[in-house]
């Protein structure tokens, strides 16, 4: 018995740092991320005729603006049904769910967080959707072409135009730090669980060797 209980608070102390993992990620990372002052990479962009950047997080659509990114949509309920267009008259799209929302960016202030909405509509016809989803890798915008380049741990976008390609964007430090952090969280989650459930087993088998060695030592006498 006392053998046991001592198993099973070296086991409890063992699972101590995945529980202290557990609280950061509970404490920190998950409100951190979804208060949308960080985020990872985004799912899709569009520039406007100003040279204004947008952004489609999981936590909504930001303008890049002054090195900082203001939310300008929140967060829609079609997670991986979402989509941002800018035509070439400066109004977008925007793709949710089942409807579609156009703003006009020249009577917008994005950089104050405001959109002049134009119009909402309710879409019925699926297959419309099925052919706008997805991750945009290029934007054309009066004549320049912006490219989007996604490494692993941070992501840029490109401009080119007349022959020439430059920096439009980079992720912010601040980003790429806690998207370092996050992964190192993960690896640190991996191998904490993969080391419990070696000790666990590394135990269990050493219990069971104890068992049979027991019964080899004490054989029960026959009646």
């Amino acid at each position: 018995m006392v053998d046991n209980r001592k198993t099973r608070i070296g086991f409890l102390y063992k699972l101590l740092p995945l529980g202290i993992l557990s609280a950061f990620a509970l404490i920190v990372l998950i409100p951190l991320y979804a208060s949308g002052n960080i985020h990872l990479f985004p799912h899709t962009f569009a520039v406007d005729n100003q040279q204004r950047l947008y952004l489609l997080f999981e936590s909504g659509v930001y303008v890049c603006a002054d090195d900082q990114s203001i939310r300008v949509l929140p967060r829609s309920d079609h997670k991986g049904k979402e989509q941002l267009y800018i035509s070439e008259d400066n109004q977008m799209t925007f793709l949710h769910g089942m409807g579609k929302s156009v703003y006009d960016l020249d009577r917008s202030a994005p950089e104050q967080g405001d959109l002049f909405l134009i119009g909402e509509t309710a879409i019925t016809d699926e297959s419309i959707f099925e052919r706008s989803y997805g991750f945009t890798e290029m934007d054309e915008q009066n004549g320049a072409i912006y490219t989007y380049r996604q490494g692993l741990f941070t992501y840029s976008i490109l401009r080119e135009k007349d022959g020439e390609s430059s920096l439009f964007y980079r992720m912010p430090h601040i980003d790429m730090l806690w998207d370092l952090i996050l992964d190192a969280y993960i690896l640190a989650m991996i191998a904490g669980i993969l080391t419990v459930l070696y000790q666990y087993s590394k135990g269990h088998h050493a219990e069971l060797v104890r068992r049979a060695e027991e019964k080899s030592t004490h054989p029960r006498s026959n009646r």
